[in-house]
């Protein structure tokens, strides 16, 4: 699962390379621990508008059947 750009300026794509993923539960948390987001995506891309949102560091938690993965996005204009 991939996660860019990186840095942001404030749209963030995901994208995964595997077949089948079907949908993932998406949650966005700020610096300190937060849910700024909370939403099912599917796959193989979809777009993420964190626009309305504060610079910072964003923790991304993206759980699939296949298992969890975390990202770190900083978000910077």
């Amino acid at each position: 699962i991939s996660i860019f750009p990186n840095p942001s300026t404030g749209e963030v794509m995901i994208s995964s390379q595997m077949p089948n993923l079907g949908s993932m539960d998406l949650k966005v948390y700020n610096a300190i621990g937060q849910s700024v987001l909370s939403r099912k995506i599917d796959v193989p891309s979809a777009k993420i508008d964190l626009s309305g949102s504060p610079d910072g560091i964003y923790l991304f938690e993206i759980k699939t059947l296949q298992g969890n993965v975390t990202k770190k996005v900083i978000l910077n204009r």
